[in-house]
Order: structure tokens, then sequence, then C-alpha cells
């Protein structure tokens, strides 16, 4: 039997807790007890007041998640309670949760006694619901709604007791129709990812401390739960405020003579600096010792509390919860680095760290902001991910995210899931690319044919924005490109200019991945329309876009400003191949009036390095902004260089794919990793690097060396592979082994 939706018979008007609980009595001792759970919004569950798993899932509205958990060591003979402490999100606060009108959950458990006998415990009218009056959420000031409720604990408690309904018996399946084929709204769907669950806490020092107040230093940043013990005066409040890094104070005038303070970013450990974090708990002393464990975890590198009076003692315990990729790889196909050079073994933990981060339920943008997950943040984060493990879960519930939350016009969101939606053209594109790296990587055909009728969507509502000139035109969204400095505050070019000619490009290069994809999924008239367009836009884009006098392609046709942007994406949609590839990429960095690519484009800026020979001569310039981050004593990578909002932001981890597969050299000839091309790019005289590459369901393990003018690699594989093995200016060597070795020299890189 199924188990209903219990829900509050009252609709709340503000975001609060609830405990649904359900008492019961076993007759003997349980051999098994198979838990399937939901709720809304989130709940975490308890047996006996023992934690069995949390949820549900971030979904959409077509999409509604259930976890599956084993629980039968938690349960007794006699009687056992069963507790969902639910937080029901109302209204514009955190738009990334999926919620209904009503706080609610639905239950459903199958359990074995030892002696064969079976029995259910199911959610019905008999389940009770308190809401918890001691303890309210707010949003912090200077955030936006859509960041995660934080929360304030009052020194009174308490609990009201609430009506509960019946609602129905949800559907557990993809489809569920009635005989006159009506679907049924909301069917539940099993979890697409493992559960996983937060790591054992551990005590943070206090790194400085006075007489309301102490800091605690988490050494590096983190995302965890934070639980709070402390005494203070009764009455006096308390905040717990989370920090991204140590600031500086700067003053400044207004221009009406009154002076504003500026926060500024310079060393990140700043011994005189200040703990001036944007997020904020406030807990109420009782004058006891009193303790608290938030509901929602946090993201910080220092916590202080501080109290209104005196602040008798304070301890903060963390339990890093992020989604553990190497937990759940295959094969041994955990992606690990060494080098005896310290800034790429730094570049290579910092990386980690910073997709560890930014990856829960989802990809996010950033943790301690809007904890979206964006479709360009998406693409990038599925890249990393799959250097650091070859579990490809989040990969695919990435992509699944954004498919089920594309629109009638064909345009997949900015990012999902989302309660409202937001729009920027190009990232449709970034999508696109998402499913060819995805099949790329796993050679997963059937995954990708699922998405081809959504990519044509796509690629024909963006055909729909061709102009007269034949270049993408007007689309009445939001063109964000990038987030240089010297371009709108918006991250486009201009907000008076649509016509952008980067749109153009980008659209031609996911032409050219939507063909790979239709082609590989049998579609190869699809295929042959899809390049057939591509040649036609780049012809319009030679046509109309480039300079002849600058030598550059022009930002907007038509008007003299140019950027890297438009160079590394003509020579990535094949706008401008071979020779004049080369000497566009030499002109563009010689220039010193050309806008740069950021970290969100620094991707891709690497990949027309690579297409065009020039990797070796221009990509420590462009790693420079990671290095400075490094001296800053950065533990994460920044959104954007100089004074970035986010300390810790997905699209910035660009470092991991740049030492596996460029200093490595690993990269997949064939779909799948049917055939592993190992390309180390040069490297200097006494280097020596080693490290291991995921591929499905193994790995690669891989040492590169250079000694006495020569560079030497050795490959230890999981199994045999077809292997490409290339050294820089060397032949390609096609083997198929376990094991290969190659030694030769190399021409001097100096300069």
């Amino acid at each position: 039997m199924n188990g209903y939706w219990v829900a509050t018979a009252e609709k709340p008007a503000e975001t609060a807790f609830y405990n649904f609980i359900k008492t019961f009595e076993l007759a003997g001792k349980v051999s098994s007890f198979e838990i399937n759970v939901s709720a809304d919004t989130r709940y975490k569950l308890y047996i006996n007041g023992n934690f069995v798993c949390e949820g549900p899932c971030q979904g959409s509205r077509d999409a509604h998640y259930y976890e599956s958990a084993s629980a039968a060591q938690f349960l007794c003979e006699g009687e056992n309670t069963v507790r969902l402490y639910v937080q029901h999100i109302v209204g514009n606060m955190f738009l990334s949760e999926y919620r209904g009108e009503r706080p609610a959950v639905w239950f459903k458990a199958s359990l074995k006694y030892e002696n064969g006998e079976e029995a259910e415990l199911v959610s019905d009218k008999t389940w009770k619901c308190a809401k918890e009056l001691g303890v309210k959420t707010h949003v912090c000031k200077d955030m936006h709604v859509t960041m995660p409720p934080n929360e304030t604990v009052l020194a009174e408690g308490g609990e009201q007791e609430l009506e509960t309904e019946e609602l129905y018996r949800p559907c557990l399946e993809t489809k569920c129709v009635t005989m006159w084929g009506d679907l049924q709204k909301y069917p539940l769907l099993p979890r697409p990812i493992p559960l996983f669950s937060a790591e054992a806490e551990k005590p943070l020092k206090i790194s400085r401390k006075g007489k309301n107040y102490a800091e605690f230093d988490a050494e590096e940043y983190t995302t965890a739960y934070v639980r709070v013990r402390f005494k203070a005066p009764k009455g006096a409040q308390v905040w717990v405020n989370y920090a991204e890094c140590r600031t500086r104070r700067e003053y400044h005038e207004n221009g009406e003579g009154e002076m504003q303070k500026r926060t500024v970013k310079g060393m990140r450990d700043d011994e005189n600096g200040f703990t001036d974090g944007t997020q904020y708990d406030m807990l109420v002393g009782t004058g006891e010792w009193q303790e608290h464990t938030f509901f929602w975890f946090r993201s910080f590198r220092y916590i202080q509390v501080e109290c209104a009076g005196d602040l008798h003692g304070a301890e903060v315990f963390a339990a890093r919860y992020a989604y553990p990729f190497t937990a759940f790889a295959s094969g041994e196909g955990k992606g690990s680095f060494s080098s005896n050079e310290k800034y790429l073994d730094d570049m290579w933990k910092i990386s980690k760290n910073t997709v560890e981060c930014c990856t829960h339920e989802t990809f996010v943008d950033c943790p301690y902001y809007e904890q979206g997950q964006y479709t360009m943040d998406g693409l990038l984060e599925s890249l990393f991910a799959l250097r650091l493990s070859n579990d490809t879960a989040m990969p695919k519930k990435f992509i699944e995210d954004l498919a089920r939350a594309q629109n009638a016009e064909g345009l997949v969101p900015a990012k999902a899931p989302f309660v409202s939606e937001q729009l920027i053209p190009s990232f449709s594109m970034f999508w696109v690319m998402a499913v060819r790296e995805y099949l790329r990587y796993t050679g997963d055909v059937a995954f990708a044919k699922k998405y081809t009728g959504a990519i044509d969507k796509a690629m024909e509502c963006f055909n729909s924005f061709i102009d007269g000139r034949g270049l993408v035109g007007e689309t009445h969204y939001w063109n964000f490109i990038d987030w240089v400095p010297e371009w709108s505050r918006n991250g486009t070019i201009d907000e008076g200019y649509t016509t952008l000619t980067v749109y153009s490009m980008i659209y031609a290069y996911a032409l050219a991945d939507a063909a790979d994809v239709a082609e590989k999924c049998g579609r190869r008239g699809l295929a042959g329309e899809y390049r057939a367009r591509k040649a036609a836009l780049v012809s319009a884009i030679n046509a109309h876009c480039y300079d002849e006098e600058k030598g550059m392609y022009e930002d907007v046709p038509g008007r003299k400003s140019f950027s890297r942007h438009t160079t590394i994406w003509a020579v990535l949609c094949g706008a401008c191949e071979g020779e004049a590839a080369r000497a566009l990429i030499e002109r563009t960095f010689a220039y010193d009036d050309v806008s740069l690519t950021t970290f969100s484009m620094n991707y891709f800026t690497f990949r027309a390095l690579e297409k065009t020979g020039l990797y070796e001569k221009y990509a420590p310039a462009v790693f420079a902004d990671w290095k400075k981050m490094i001296d800053l004593h950065c533990t994460t990578w920044c959104e954007n260089p100089d004074n970035p909002r986010s300390e810790c932001h997905g699209w910035s981890s660009t470092p991991m794919y740049e030492i596996s597969a460029a200093v490595l050299g690993v990269y997949p000839a064939e779909d799948g990793f049917a055939k592993v091309r190992i390309s180390p790019v040069r490297v200097p005289e006494g280097f020596c690097a080693e490290g291991r590459v995921p591929v499905p369901d193994g790995y690669v393990d891989i040492k590169v060396e250079r000694n006495c003018g020569k560079m030497s690699i050795f490959v230890r594989a999981s199994r045999e592979m077809a292997l490409c093995v290339k050294l820089p200016f060397g032949e390609c060597e096609n083997v198929y082994a376990r094991e290969y070795s190659v030694c030769a020299e190399v021409e001097n890189n100096e300069g």
C-alpha cells in the first residue's frame, strides 16, 4: 500500500519548521526496515532520535524526488518513533527549492521481523504535526531572497500542534495516468544521485577572541553543517557570522560629504582583517550553556560568534557537507595529481576544494550566495568533476534538470531547478555543449539520444534569432557574456547593443556539437542540416564582423571595440582556422586595448590556445590570476579577479582540467575513452609529475618527467586500452596495451 501525502490543514504565511511524528509498536526484533520518504520543502528523517537521511533531492515541479534508506538498526522492540523535521519555505525565499502551499510529508516503509513476518508503515491521518515556535527564519541584510534562509533562535521555544489532512497517494513512476489518460500531478521519482551525508563533526579552533566575541578558523573554505555551543547573558542577542575570508575596511566620500565604508579583500587570512560576512544566524541567550545545530549547511572560512553582552564561552563544530565524488567512483576511478612544482599542487588542491564546495545535490555557482545551478557553470563543473571522478550521476542530473526546464520557445533556462524563470540565451548553447561533452567522456549514446529533440528545439530557437545579415541578432533577453570590468555592470559588452558577434560564434560552435550528437545517435540528416547552418553562419561572421584594419573580429558589427572573447570563439567555431587563427591569437595577445576573458571564459581561452598550438606560449599569462589567488592565500577559486563578490565559484576551477588534460595530457580521442589520447605539453627541465585520470569504470595513471633534455611518459591503465601517445613535436604512437612508456628528446621551450 502506498502512503498519503500528509499536510497541515492551513497554508502557512511564513517559512517555518515542523515536526511530523508517528509512534508505533513492534512486537519483536526486525531484520529489515526499508524506507521511501519525501517532504515539502526539506526534511531530515530521524528514527528513535537517530539521523537516517535528508532530502528531498533538489528537483523541480516536474520531478519531486524521494529517498530510499535502510534503518533496521535503529528499531527496537516496543515503542518506536519516526520524526520528520521539515522546513517549509514560502514566497520568494530561496527560489532554488520547489515547494507547494503547505508543509507535507510522504512515507512508505516495509519491515520484516526476524521470524519472517512482514508489515508496512505508511504516512496517513494518524501522523501528528507540530510547528516549531522557537526557530524563525530571516534573509540577511544586503542579500537577495534567493539565498537559503538563516535562523533566528528564540530563548523560549515550544510547539504548536496543528491539524493534518491526507491529500492523495502519489504515483511512484515517471508516467502515472488514469484510464482516461490524465497524468497524475507531481509524481514521485527515485532520487537520481546516491545518498550521502555530512562527514564526522569536528571542533573549530578559536583564532581570536575578546570579551564579547570569539572567531573560529576552519583553515580552509568549507561547506558544512554547523553546531554552536555557548553561554551568554539571559536575553542577550548572539550572532553567528559566516565569512568567506577576512577583509579590510576602507572609507571613501560618497560625493555628498558623507564617508561610506567599503569592504576590500587582500590577504584572505590577514591577521588584522575583519570577519565581515553578510550571512548570519541569531540566537538569544538563556544565561546557561545552550547549543543549536542549524538546519541548512553554511559556507565559510571563518565564523565569528559575537554577543551583545559578555560571551562567557563559545564552541563551534562543523560537519563538512559536499557531494563525495571519489566515494562513488568505480574501478578506482579517482583523479589525483602530484608534482615537484608546488604551485601546481596548490592549484589541484584548491580546484578540488572549489568543485566539492560547489556540489551538493546540484552543481551551484557559489555556495555562499545563490546556490543556483547555472547552465554555463554546470557545463564547466561537469567537465572538472569528470577529472576528479568517473562517477557520472551529477553530470547526468545537471543535464536532466535543465532539460526539464526548457521553455516552449526552446530556450534552456539560465539556471534550474528554480521557482521562477531566468533566461540567458547563450546558456542554451552551453547546455548543448554539455550533452556533447558528456557523450565524449562516457560514450553513453542511449542517454544522449533522449535529448536530441531538446537540442533541436534549442537550435531552432536560436535560428529564429538570425537577422537579415545571417547573424544572431536581437534575442530580447539578458545577453550575458562575462564579468569584464570595463563592460556593462551586467556582464554584457554594452546594454545598448544586442547584435553580439560572440553570440553568433557560440551558436556556430554549438551547431557543430549538435551535429556530432545527432550523427552519433543515428540522425545523420539532422547532423548535415546543422553543419550546413554552421557554414552559412561562419560565412556571415567573416563578412560582417571582421575588422581588416585591426585584424580582429569586432564585439559588435560595425563598432570598433574588441575583446579576447571574439578571438577565442572565432577560432573555436572555425571562422578562423590554420595559420590565420594562429596569427589572430598572436595579434590579440599583443594588443593592450583588448578586453580580457575572466575565469568563466578562460576554459575556452585555453581550448583556443590548444587548437592553434600556442598553449605553451600564452597559457602561463592566463594562469597569472590563479597564481595571484594562491599568493593571497585563497583556499577556493574566486568568481572573478580583483575584488570578487564570491570567494568560491565552481566555474573558476579550470586549473583542475588543465593539469589533468594538458600537463598529464590525457583526453578521450574517441567517445567514452574507446581510444585514449596521451599528449602532455612540454614541461620544463627537471620537472616531474604523476597522477590518475578517471575513465569509465577505471583509470589511466600517468607519469611525466623531463631530464637532460629528454621527456619521458610512463602509462599504466586499469585495463588494456587503445592508446595514442605523443610527445611534443614527436610522432604519434598507437598501441593497445595496459602499460606503455616512451622517452625522446624535445625542443627547448625557452621563451
